[in-house]
């Protein structure tokens, strides 16, 4: 979920395939996609498809971009699966929806169902791709990251489509800090950004759990361990960090605290719905929070 400078909701509604606008009166509105109907095709509002979208973020311009991502490995019949008898379905792309509802396929593979519409590979649009990508996050000027879950990275995607490696490697798994080249990641998913320009990842190895920010000095470095269960949210306004913590002093609960890059928590926390799958910052004050099919308005800590 991710809210526009208006106080715009949109949501990647994984359960429909569909892109769903909220205004700030709370009318829902359908932007793109066939409710109950997978695809990959592009097209223009409900003729456009798609496969599993995951996570959503919007830029400056009103444009969105959405990591529309699945992969399932089962065994099944020749009837049902292909693939038979061990047989995976496969989703890897970037796609993106202009204020007029067009959507495209911006970056990764165009088709689904293939080993070969996932991988790692950098390049220019359809010719990239990407394995699990999960969160994004899109700069002032622009550009687009994403956190490529099972490659262990983050890409970037410039406004011209090129889509290169900005941090991480497939090939060095790990959790070690410095710089763009020589940092390494295990699992990343969440994906924000400030209005700097820095980004922060939430990176799980384990039961670890840390907070990456790589910042635009170059440099990576982590924060954080276990702080975080699932959410991160950026204040853009003043860049003050986030976090949703299902675990806190040994109790299990759902609350929204503030987060120093000392990895402290603040001692008095927010309480948000119970298992939110998506927060989203709204206003100086105020974020979204999506939970069990739920928006609801919490106020930051």
């Amino acid at each position: 979920m991710t809210a526009d400078a208006t106080g715009n909701l949109y949501l990647a509604d994984g359960a429909t395939f569909t892109i769903v606008k909220v205004d700030p009166t709370g009318k829902a509105t359908l932007v793109a996609g066939k409710s109950g109907v997978r695809g990959v095709s592009d097209g223009v509002g409900t003729s456009a498809e798609f496969y599993s979208p995951n996570d959503i973020a919007v830029d400056s311009n009103g444009n969105l971009y959405v990591t529309d991502s699945y992969k399932i490995d089962y065994l099944g019949s020749a009837s049902v699966n292909s693939f038979s008898p061990l047989g995976s379905v496969y989703r890897a792309a970037i796609r993106k929806v202009t204020p007029a509802g067009v959507v495209t396929t911006l970056a990764g593979s165009a088709t689904a169902g293939n080993p070969s519409d996932m991988g790692y590979a950098d390049g220019v649009g359809t010719d990239a791709r990407f394995s699990n990508p999960q969160g994004i996050a899109v700069d002032l000027a622009g550009n687009v990251f994403v956190a490529d879950y099972s490659n262990a990275c983050i890409r970037k995607i410039n406004p011209q489509g090129i889509v290169t490696t900005y941090t991480g490697s497939p090939t060095s798994i790990g959790g070690r800090d410095g710089t763009l080249a020589t940092a390494s990641f295990n699992l990343v998913h969440e994906l924000k950004i400030d209005n700097a320009g820095n980004l922060y990842t939430i990176h799980s190895a384990g039961v670890g759990r840390w907070i990456r920010k790589v910042s635009t000095d170059g440099n990576v470095t982590s924060f954080g361990e276990r702080v975080v269960a699932t959410n991160l949210l950026v204040n853009s306004i003043t860049g003050k960090l986030y976090g949703i913590s299902q675990v806190h002093g040994g109790v299990y609960h759902n609350l929204l605290y503030s987060i120093s890059e000392a990895g402290v928590e603040s001692t008095v926390g927010t309480a948000v719905p119970s298992s939110p799958t998506s927060i989203a910052f709204v206003a100086s004050s105020s974020a979204a929070t999506l939970s069990n099919g739920v928006i609801s308005s919490v106020p930051l800590p």
